[in-house]
């Protein structure tokens, strides 16, 4: 079988990472040849936590990059998408992905969908991508019974991390509690 992973990030991105990348050894070794194609390169999450915007140069770049992939996406058995194909813009891609035959499988760790609410041009994205994908897996049950309002192709896939190579050790800290984060600058 062959994928293609249409990821936000490269492996420096906690959600590309934890939610996809940490599992393509093991789904190498059952026989599924994988094909991750990130909107954003390595630099992108340095520059933003560094407080900087991407330049417009930039971001159309990345999104001719990401338009290019899409023309070779009927060449795999299936597309999975981190999040959305082109964010802050309409659901046309995944569309046409479906519409010409292509087995959508959708990964969300966020509630992307709240930020469309208030747009009215978006309004709808999130229903009608969801509702279009073959399978939807949501980080946690908040995202698994919103996105179950629009398809009943939807499983709760907490985001984990590999136990092999991380292991809890007893706490060294007596004070407050310690409370980790993964995440980026998007959702900080």
């Amino acid at each position: 079988m062959k994928m293609l992973c249409l990821t936000k990030y490269t492996s420096r991105g906690p959600s590309s990472r934890y939610r996809l990348l940490q599992f393509r050894p093991w789904l190498e070794r059952r026989g599924i040849d994988i094909d991750v194609q990130a909107l954003h390169d390595d630099d992108y999450l340095t520059r933003r936590f560094a407080g900087r915007r991407p330049s417009p140069a930039y971001l159309a770049g990345r999104l001719i990059r990401r338009a290019a992939a899409l023309t070779r996406a009927r060449r795999y058995d299936l597309v999975f998408i981190q999040k959305e194909i082109f964010p802050y813009a309409p659901g046309f891609a995944e569309w046409a992905l479906v519409h010409f035959g292509t087995k959508l499988v959708l990964d969300i760790d966020d509630a992307i969908f709240l930020f469309y609410r208030r747009r009215r041009f978006l309004r709808n994205k999130f229903a009608s991508v969801v509702s279009r994908c073959a399978l939807v897996l949501a980080g946690n049950n908040y995202l698994r019974e919103t996105t179950a309002r629009y398809t009943d192709r939807v499983v709760l896939f907490p985001t984990v991390v590999d136990s092999e190579r991380f292991t809890p050790t007893a706490s060294r800290h007596d004070g407050e509690p310690v409370v980790g984060w993964i995440g980026s600058p998007a959702t900080s």
